[in-house]
């Protein structure tokens, strides 16, 4: 599991590779190249929470709780569904065992399943029902007002 190019940091939609060459990520426990990747540097962290703070207060973004939390939900899903890769991952860099791995993965499994006011699952089933229409809102576009 070699990565062909470096990882980068994705800031105001660009990839931005920082002021260093990329840097090797060696497993641990056999010294084979896991990839490479380019640092972050405090300036770089800066700047991605200066758009970010721009962005939410600049667009109707900070008026959309529910929209905020339905993609916070999505993300939790895309993550859920790489959790063997992700696993493979920490394995690799880490030197992790693989039921330990796996372990650090299984939070969003275990959320899911609790329904009590206020969960996270709770929270999303309320969301889907108020606002149907933005189930996918992590992959199309948001209306330009909230319903």
């Amino acid at each position: 599991m070699t990565q062909t190019e470096p990882a980068r940091n994705y800031i105001d939609g660009d990839w931005r590779e920082g002021d260093s060459a990329p840097e090797p990520s060696v497993n641990p426990a056999d010294f084979s190249s896991v990839g490479r990747f380019h640092q972050g540097t405090a300036a770089l962290a800066d700047e991605a929470c200066e758009v970010a703070r721009r962005t939410f207060l600049s667009t109707d973004w900070s008026q959309w709780p529910r929209l905020r939390a339905q993609v916070l939900f999505e993300i939790a899903d895309a993550l859920d569904a790489a959790k063997n890769e992700i696993a493979d991952l920490c394995v690799a860099e880490n030197g992790k065992l693989r039921a330990e791995a796996m372990g650090e993965t299984m939070g969003r499994d275990l959320e899911k399943h609790d329904t009590t006011p206020g969960s996270p699952a709770a929270s999303a089933a309320r969301c889907k029902r108020s606002c149907p229409a933005r189930c996918r809102c992590f992959t199309a576009k948001p209306r330009a007002s909230p319903p």
